[in-house]
C-alpha cells in the first residue's frame, strides 16, 4: 500500500476549510428549512388557486355541453298526422341511397289494433321457445334466428319439435300485411322505391344485465355503418312506455339535444338511416319492451323476401338489436 499524501510537500498541500460551528451550522440549517416551507407554501397556494381556476373552468365547459332533453313525442300524445322533420344529409356515407329523402317521421294509428295484437302474439310464441342471457331477445323470422342463451337457434326447427304447432299460420299472413302497409308510407314519404332488406326483427328488452357486448343496445350509432344494407330504418311499437315498461326512449342525437320519442303501442318511427340520424335507445329499467325494427334498401340485391317457415335458415348475419 502506499500513501501518496506522504510524497507531497507539506507547503504545496491543500489547506483545509475552515469547520463552521456547530452554532453556525444549525443557524444556517434554519434559515435555509424556513425558506424551503415559505417556498413551498407560496407554491401550495398558487397550485390550489390554478387547480380551481381550471375546475372553475371545466365545469363551466361541462355545463356548457350539458344535454338538452326535447320530447318530440310522448306515450301520451297520439300522433294522428304524420309528423315529420327534414334534415340535411350526411357525406359521411358513400355507399347510400341519394334517391331517400333525409326525414324522421312519428305516425300513430297507421296499424290496425288487430294486426299489432296479431304481431304481438306472433313474437311471443316465437320467443317463447328461447331467451337471451342477458339484454335484447331476438326473433329474425326472415332467416329463423332467435336468440337462446348467448347463441342463436333456428325457431323453426326449434318449432319443428314440438307436437303442437308454435305459429298460427293467419299471423305470417298479418305480418305480411303489416309490411306492405309499412312499406307503402315509406316509399311515398322518403321519394324511393325501396324494399325490405335485413336484418329485419322483432326485439324484447328487459332490465337483465348484458352478458356478451351484443347486449349493449343503448349505446349511440348509425344503422348505415351497424347495418350497411339499410337506406331507412322504422321501427314499429308493440308496447307502450310507462304502461308496459319503464325506461327504453328512442333519442336522436343532434350534438348536445336529445330528441326523444317515447314508444307507444302502434307508433311508426322512420327516418333516413345515415349519420344525420345518429341515434339511441335508453336503457330499460323495468317490465318488457317490445317493437319490429324493419330495413329497408334501395338496392334490389339486398332485397328479402317474406318469411316462410319452409325457407328460412339461419345463414343470415346475426341480428343486433341497436335499435
Amino acid at each position: 500500500y502506499l500513501d501518496l499524501s506522504m510524497a507531497v510537500p507539506k507547503n504545496s498541500r491543500r489547506t483545509a476549510k475552515p469547520e463552521i460551528s456547530p452554532l453556525n451550522s444549525w443557524r444556517v440549517r434554519g434559515l435555509v428549512t424556513l425558506a424551503v416551507l415559505l417556498l413551498a407554501t407560496a407554491m401550495g397556494l398558487w397550485r390550489g388557486r390554478f387547480s380551481n381556476d381550471k375546475q372553475s373552468e371545466v365545469s363551466a365547459s361541462s355545463s356548457s355541453r350539458a344535454v338538452r332533453e326535447v320530447m318530440l313525442a310522448s306515450a301520451e300524445d297520439e300522433v294522428k298526422e304524420l309528423r315529420s322533420w327534414s334534415l340535411e344529409c350526411s357525406s359521411k356515407e358513400t355507399q347510400r341511397c341519394t334517391a331517400v329523402k333525409c326525414l324522421r317521421v312519428v305516425r300513430d294509428g297507421l296499424i290496425p289494433p288487430p294486426q299489432l295484437a296479431a304481431l304481438t302474439q306472433l313474437a311471443g310464441d316465437g320467443m317463447a321457445l328461447g331467451s337471451a342471457a342477458g339484454g335484447p331477445t331476438i326473433l329474425d323470422l326472415h332467416s329463423g334466428a332467435l336468440s337462446k342463451g348467448t347463441r342463436f337457434i333456428n325457431v323453426f326447427h326449434e318449432a319443428a319439435r314440438r307436437a303442437d304447432p308454435v305459429f298460427a299460420p293467419e299471423a305470417f299472413n298479418v305480418y305480411r300485411t303489416v309490411k306492405e302497409t309499412v312499406l307503402a308510407t315509406v316509399r311515398e314519404v322518403f321519394g324511393a322505391p325501396v324494399l325490405l332488406t335485413k336484418p329485419t326483427f322483432f326485439s324484447r328488452i328487459t332490465n337483465k344485465p348484458s352478458v356478451t357486448a351484443h347486449d349493449e343496445y343503448w349505446h349511440p350509432h348509425v344503422d348505415k355503418v351497424t347495418y350497411g344494407s339499410f337506406d331507412v330504418t322504422c321501427l314499429l311499437y308493440l308496447t307502450t312506455a310507462r304502461a308496459n315498461f319503464t325506461g327504453g326512449s328512442f333519442m336522436f342525437v343532434d350534438g348536445n339535444e336529445h330528441l326523444l320519442v317515447e314508444p307507444r303501442t302502434g307508433r311508426l318511427v322512420c327516418f333516413s338511416s345515415g349519420s344525420e340520424n345518429l341515434h339511441q335507445v335508453e336503457k330499460v329499467s323495468g317490465g318488457q319492451r317490445l317493437a319490429l325494427t324493419m330495413g329497408f334498401t334501395c338496392d334490389p340485391a339486398r332485397a328479402i323476401p317474406d318469411p316462410s317457415p319452409a325457407t328460412a335458415s339461419t345463414t343470415a348475419a346475426r341480428p343486433d338489436a341497436k335499435v
